[in-house]
């Protein structure tokens, strides 16, 4: 009988995505993500300084897909809107996003 361990050791393996699918679509990046993976108090935490990103779960899978929403996210609202409609601190980001991805395709 494999008996299941009460506290697993955490999955701190690196986090460096520069290809994902979320929601539809594929993101091709022009250099892999270097983001910080911690884990304390039953929670993994996700952090991508550059986009001002931080997310956390009680999974490894669950935090990774977290980071890939909020990803999609900042670029439904800040790449696809027009600057008029943005503050200086959001069209700053814009362009970051601008510079990280290569291509957005639809997936399917």
């Amino acid at each position: 009988m494999i008996k299941k361990l009460e506290n697993p050791a955490p999955e701190l393996y690196p986090f460096h995505p520069d290809l994902f699918r979320y929601n539809g679509k594929i993101f091709l990046l022009n250099e892999r993500l270097e983001c910080d993976v911690e884990y304390q108090d039953k929670f993994y935490f996700i952090k991508y300084k550059p986009l001002d990103i931080s997310v956390w779960s009680e999974t490894r899978d669950e935090v990774e897909d977290a980071f890939y929403f909020s990803f999609y996210s900042l670029y439904e609202n800040l790449v696809l809107e027009d600057d008029k409609n943005l503050s200086s601190k959001a069209i700053a980001l814009k362009g970051k996003m601008k510079k990280l991805i290569n291509k957005v395709l639809d997936e399917g």
